[in-house]
């Protein structure tokens, strides 16, 4: 099987909830997510061009596994993936689309709202365990920046004068999806509404 980060992750996710049933799983959990690991660590030392988006759910893989184990090795590999995500947030709060963009015109609202949605949900995390591991204000400043990022590229009433007003009902509250490309995707829309919701969670 040819790697794919998104699919290595999602995989290992998805051994984690059966593990939950059936710790005969767990190997397999284990090994997507180490495998995940050493390739994206191997990838950041080579100065590999990567696609941020498609790395953000290896951050998520393992504070599952952390969650699952109890182990913290997981949950400073999940901090080690999301630091690396934050360097590349431009002050728009935006995120590049991979590690060698220069230009914000390469920004996507689904791979900002991907990003979002993994950051977030350290915040469900026991406030001891994120007080003790991970910078906090520094991941709650990001994660403000890309929501005001994301808010930006809503479609509202004020901004949405050229749609059919047939149309409106089903455009209304959408996230175009980048600058210059006007198309709404479930997706964008999908990250931006989880990101949110752990946020909240946390603040409640």
């Amino acid at each position: 099987m040819v790697f794919e980060p998104i699919l290595w992750s999602q995989l290992g996710s998805f051994f984690v909830e059966i593990s939950k049933i059936d710790r005969n799983y767990f190997p397999h959990a284990l090994n997507y997510a180490q495998s995940g690991r050493q390739i994206f660590e191997s990838s950041v030392r080579q100065k590999k061009e990567m696609k941020l988006a498609h790395w953000a759910e290896l951050a998520n893989l393992h504070l599952k596994l952390f969650q699952l184990t109890g182990d913290s090795s997981f949950l400073k590999t999940a901090g080690r993936t999301l630091d690396w995500l934050c360097t590349y947030q431009m002050e728009t709060g935006a995120f590049k689309a991979t590690n060698k963009s220069v230009e914000s015109a390469l920004v996507y609202t689904r791979g900002v709202g991907k990003i979002a949605e993994v950051l977030a949900s350290v915040f469900l995390l026991d406030k001891n365990i994120i007080d003790s591991e991970f910078n906090i204000a520094y991941y709650k400043k990001s994660l403000e920046k890309a929501f005001h990022w994301l808010v930006s590229m809503q479609y509202s009433l004020e901004n949405s004068f050229f749609v059919p007003q047939e149309n409106l009902p089903i455009v209304l509250g959408g996230f175009r999806e980048n600058y210059a490309n006007f198309e709404l995707w479930l997706d964008g829309a999908g990250h931006f509404i989880l990101a949110a919701a752990r946020f909240l969670k946390h603040k409640n």
